[in-house]
């Protein structure tokens, strides 16, 4: 039965499919963090809320910038493999 099964190659794909669920899930919910994280900035006409990021808000948007383009890269890069013929 073990040659109908190929199981070292079953459980390299298990451990690869693990892997790349966890960092794709990370990657998404550090973005999401970062995102939360960065202060807005307070408006001087008296309105409680703004779009514009604080000063140090900046560094948590490129955080979360960063993650959300690794996130779709590794997204880009499962579908090439996934399609590529080998």
């Amino acid at each position: 039965m073990n040659s109908l099964i190929n199981v070292s190659a079953l459980a390299q794909v298990i451990v690869t499919a693990l892997i790349a669920g966890v960092l794709i899930v990370t990657l998404y919910a550090l973005g999401i963090v970062a995102v939360s994280k960065a202060p807005l900035r307070a408006r001087t006409d008296g309105k409680t809320e703004s779009t514009e990021p604080a000063s140090g808000g900046i560094a948590w948007l490129a955080l979360a910038a960063l993650c959300f383009l690794a996130y779709a890269a590794a997204i880009v890069i499962g579908v090439v493999v996934m399609l590529s013929k080998g």
